[in-house]
């Protein structure tokens, strides 16, 4: 197809429907996918690492894809960097810790944590190569940018729900007889900690992806979806 003769802004809005379904169907996954997999997290059951595991390697492709995004900047040319190795161990810690209680490896809680190392280790050289192997940046406007892009917008949105999903359950625990819930200005203040600390946690990536795709209509979408999900999340203050 020539795609010479459609419109600049038409052109434009094709290539952005894909990632635009892709957060479209994140606010769906808080609904439906956010609490299955919360419940089975918190059940321990042996078919999470059906679930975990690929995961895992999901996340692996969308930091490799994100590191093929274009880039003008010389600086950043999709060589290995102090930083990647540093995310790569903060995501190999946080998901075998995540893993080992998940599928209750150990049995206990002392044990998760030694499975948990043992976890580590065995994901330490594919976690290391995703982040740290040298990679060709992509050129704008080419389907490898486009399929790049969809790869970091679904791994990355998927590492928000799977945040999403273990603070849905940590939140529905029992707190007390009677939990008190704060009101006003304080529970606005205590929303915005937990807001900021998700993003913190989960979110940066995908603000990152703003820097080469400018999607803000994307990134709208992503922020205020995790606003509504978190907005009744809020722990008791007692």
């Amino acid at each position: 197809m020539n795609t010479a003769r459609i419109p600049r802004h038409w052109r434009h809005w094709r290539r952005r429907a894909i990632p635009l379904l892709i957060d479209l169907a994140t606010l769906a996954g808080y609904l439906v996918f956010v609490p299955w997999l919360g419940e089975r997290i918190i059940a321990q059951s042996p078919s999470n690492h059906l679930i975990l595991i690929p995961g895992f390697f999901l996340i692996l492709a969308g930091a490799l894809a994100i590191r093929q995004l274009p880039n003008d900047s010389v600086k950043d040319n999709g060589e290995p960097s102090l930083l990647g190795m540093c995310l790569a161990f903060f995501l190999l810690v946080t998901y075998s810790l995540l893993y080992s209680y998940a599928t209750d490896l150990g049995g206990s809680e002392k044990g998760n944590d030694s499975m948990a190392v043992i976890v580590f280790f065995i994901l330490l050289v594919p976690a290391l190569g995703a982040f740290c192997i040298p990679v060709k940046r992509a050129k704008p406007d080419t389907r490898k940018a486009s399929l790049v892009e969809c790869i970091a917008l679904i791994s990355v949105n998927y590492l928000t729900l799977i945040g999403a999903s273990v603070w849905g359950q940590f939140s529905s625990l029992p707190h007390g007889e009677d939990p008190v819930y704060a009101t006003g200005i304080p529970f606005l203040v205590l929303f915005g900690i937990l807001y900021l600390l998700f993003l913190a946690f989960f979110g940066l990536p995908r603000i990152y992806l703003l820097r080469a795709t400018g999607d803000k209509v994307g990134l709208a979408i992503y922020l205020i979806g995790l606003a509504i999900y978190l907005w009744d999340k809020v722990p008791p203050v007692n």
